[in-house]
């Protein structure tokens, strides 16, 4: 990723867009890495450097000089050489996909318990990726659902969506990180919270992080939210990337 644009948004920030950029899981690291050597490297020009959907915000501490801003990024980039700032790990995300905790599957289905199956068993297949935060502390946009997988966002959203409920909407999966309103479908439910301050580690995952849901039976979610709520701990981890 060489060529990139930068386009202009309010007075103090400035949007860095690549002209090469995929949507894919290596794709995510990379500009994630190349953020943080970014935030790093000019502290003292950028406010803020945030990664958004396949683009990377700048926030100056003053207003824009557009070429200043321009010749410093053109210069990073050519330092970078794909850095390693953070590795890529793979999350075993355990969730109950029971109709007790799936409660918009039989309407999706039309209440055929084979095509729920189907779909379960495919979805539980993937191995999906960080993509970007958003909405809410912790609630992480995972990339990498297949078409036939996707789903669309309800009319009518619900008031409260329960912690750790596995949702899809349009082409992105996540688990909700708080009890909040929310209109994505919700298919699951993990007793993991993905934002948790009272734990060491609050929020665990970065992008281009991978995620894989391990089915598991309605009991077993019921023992493992029991052993959660004693002491908080982090979901296994399988795997650097």
């Amino acid at each position: 990723m060489k060529t990139f644009e930068l386009v202009p948004f309010g007075e103090k920030t400035l949007i860095l867009r690549f002209d090469d950029v995929q949507e894919q899981p290596e794709t995510i690291h990379w500009l994630n890495g190349f953020a943080a050597f970014l935030r790093s490297k000019f502290s003292k020009t950028f406010e803020d450097v945030l990664l958004s959907h396949l683009e990377i915000n700048l926030v100056s501490k003053k207003n824009t000089d557009f070429k200043k801003v321009e010749k410093q990024v053109r210069l990073a980039l050519t330092e970078y050489n794909n850095i390693d700032v953070d590795t890529a790990c793979v999350w075993e995300i355990p969730a109950c996909f029971d109709a007790e905790c799936a409660p918009d599957l039989d309407e999706l289905f039309g209440g055929d318990q084979n095509k729920i199956d189907t779909y379960i068993q495919a979805f539980t297949a993937q191995e999906l990726y960080v993509h970007f935060f958003g909405f809410l502390p912790g609630f992480a946009y995972l990339g990498g659902l297949p078409k036939e997988l996707q789903m669309p966002r309800k009319a009518h959203p619900r008031l409260a969506v329960p912690k750790g409920a596995v949702a899809v909407g349009g082409s992105y999966a996540a688990v909700y990180p708080q009890q909040s309103p929310g209109g994505w479908q919700l298919i699951g439910q993990t007793p993991f919270v993905f934002f948790d301050r009272n734990r060491m580690i609050p929020f665990f995952l970065k992008p281009g992080d991978r995620i894989r849901f391990k089915p598991i039976s309605f009991l077993e979610y019921q023992q493992l939210d029991r052993d959660y709520q004693k002491a908080s701990f982090l979901p296994q981890k399988i795997e650097n990337k």
